[in-house]
């Protein structure tokens, strides 16, 4: 039985999720939950439907069946409300390259949370990931890998309790595969959420789910098709 100080806990839960894409069904039937301080890690083949369920989860593709919440509040009934919980890292980056780093993360800064960004967290941020150096150079002349360590490094400057992170270890070093685990940890430590999904042991201890488990019965045989 939950304690009192486990109800108060911030919940994200998943019920019965299944999604679908131009009409084929993803995956089917999903349900967990996960509590603030902790992190649920999604693995599949490609095509299993990870980048998917980020999309879903950020309300971004209606989902086929099935409820998410955060606490009280329902991606279906209060959509916007919802979105404004969650800080999305995905395959686009989402910089203006003609902008140097510390504006694009000023910008950032100031919609996400509606006020003036603070120098002192935007620095923190990029020296986190190894950006620090390149805070004002124009985020055009990047190679992927940096511009990839600047679309992470708006995750602590987003101030959202939630993160959903598809496949952020791509493309870094060893040493910046660290920075990250630390970042994540933190956030952790701080009582925020995170789902993520990989391919790779991100050196962090967490409910792991396997989305080829959730095939439509049709697929389970052959794998997942999606």
């Amino acid at each position: 039985m939950a304690t009192a100080k486990e109800k108060n806990k911030l919940t994200f839960t998943i019920d019965a999720l299944s999604v679908a894409r131009e009409g084929r069904l993803i995956f089917e039937g999903l349900s967990t939950a996960l509590q603030e301080g902790e992190i649920l890690i999604f693995t599949g083949s490609n095509g299993s439907g990870k980048t998917t369920l980020l999309r879903t989860l950020a309300g971004f593709i209606p989902p086929y069946a099935g409820t998410v919440h955060f606490d009280d509040i329902s991606i279906h009934d209060n959509p916007d409300i919802f979105r404004t919980q969650l800080a999305l890292s995905g395959h686009q980056n989402g910089m203006k390259a003609a902008l140097t780093l510390r504006k694009n993360l000023k910008i950032f800064s100031e919609t996400s949370l509606g006020i003036r960004a603070d120098d002192q967290n935007i620095e923190a941020a990029a020296n986190a990931l190894n950006l620090k150096e390149l805070l004002d150079d124009e985020v055009f002349y990047f190679s992927a890998g940096q511009a990839h360590r600047a679309a992470l490094a708006k995750l602590p400057l987003s101030g959202k309790k939630i993160w959903l992170m598809d496949e952020p270890t791509v493309g870094l070093d060893s040493t910046n595969r660290k920075n990250l685990t630390k970042i994540m940890q933190d956030h952790l430590k701080n009582k925020g959420l995170i789902l993520v999904t990989t391919h790779e042991d991100l050196g962090i201890d967490g409910h792991q789910i396997c989305l080829d488990s959730y095939a439509p019965t049709s697929h389970k045989k052959g794998g997942a098709h999606a």
